[in-house]
């Protein structure tokens, strides 16, 4: 069989990160394996692989065609997976979760309630999804697989570049795309509470302390994450994100708040006291750890050990849950 992995041309994200991650282990394993580029602008004509991608070395194709054939796999990302699956009528289908909330971008929630009936496989990037999809949308259990991903090299080689107490600084990284209003609210609260009297033995958080992680390459973020001390990101947490473990393999204490996929154990493995409901009744509290985090940051990183363990054996675990999966797929036992 013919693998497909459909991908936006020229996009650089989380997303299409791992479908291209996908398409090269494919490859690795001795199948046929292509990227299907959708989205293209006139721009993008002669070249649609973004340059973050070209080190997967990946065929691809442009012309669904080619694709909608009894011997071919289509694999789609959710958030246009009936907009590209329901005109092909030969190939065999399957829609990879990379989070649930970017479905209903061009879905809704009766297009979903309609997947139980399709014939799709289904594989989830994330426990989140996998909720979703069987008590929301009532897919059954067995037309779903479990495959995450893997951070990039830079994150992981070598070993994650591990960083000391003493490459630290008292910084807050944080994604300005991610939970916007409540960063804005922390980052406000400490600049009030420069003024006040600060409590004795705590250490005061500045403002400067907040570092945003925007227009910066791949090894600028990895930089930055290695000199911080804390990662936050109260954002929607649509799929197993991957800044948060990008932070913790680089040495950051994370602290998340608890929609999607931060709310399920198995996609963000913290402890729970670092996961806070309501980040803006709660920004005394949050900051008060923050502040504890920039005093005794050898302490509480250890709270963060066995997460860092997870992460670090992502890549193992994917090779081989692909290699059984489409063992699966290719003998018909999926």
């Amino acid at each position: 069989m013919r693998y497909f992995i459909a991908a936006p041309a020229g996009l650089a994200s989380g997303g299409p990160e791992l479908l291209h991650q996908l398409c090269h282990e494919l490859t690795e394993l001795g199948y046929e394996a292509a990227m299907l580029y959708y989205s293209m602008q006139e721009d993008e004509e002669t070249q649609p692989v973004h340059p973050n991608y070209l080190q997967y070395h990946n065929r691809y194709v442009l012309d669904t065609d080619t694709v909608d054939c009894a011997d071919a796999c289509l694999i789609v990302p959710e958030p246009v997976s009936l907009l590209i699956l329901e005109p092909m009528k030969h190939c065999r289908k399957i829609i990879w979760w990379l989070s649930v909330d970017f479905f209903y971008e061009y879905n809704t929630v009766r297009d979903g309630m309609r997947l139980k009936d399709m014939e799709i496989v289904h594989l989830v990037q994330c426990r989140y999804a996998w909720s979703i999809l069987t008590n929301i949308f009532g897919v059954p259990q067995e037309r779903i697989r479990y495959l995450s991903d893997y951070l990039r090299p830079e994150f992981l080689e070598p070993e994650g570049g591990r960083s000391g107490a003493a490459d630290k600084k008292n910084r807050v990284a944080y994604n300005p795309k991610k939970g916007r209003e409540i960063t804005r609210h922390l980052i406000r609260c400490a600049k009030e509470a420069e003024s006040a009297a600060q409590p004795q033995g705590l250490e005061r958080v500045s403002p400067d302390d907040f570092v945003a992680l925007e227009h910066m390459t791949p090894a600028q973020v990895a930089d930055t994450l290695r000199q911080a001390k804390v990662y936050i990101d109260f954002g929607d947490h649509p799929g197993k994100d991957r800044i948060p473990r990008e932070a913790a393999v680089s040495g950051c204490c994370v602290i998340t708040g608890r929609k999607g996929s931060a709310a399920y154990p198995q996609d963000v493995p913290i402890p729970e006291r670092f996961k806070f409901e309501d980040g803006i009744a709660q920004s005394g509290e949050i900051l008060a750890l923050i502040g504890d985090i920039f005093q005794n940051y050898d302490q509480y990183i250890q709270e963060f050990e066995a997460y860092r363990n997870t992460i670090f054996a992502e890549k193992r675990k994917f090779k081989e849950d692909t290699k059984r999966i489409f063992e699966e797929i290719e003998s018909g036992r999926f």
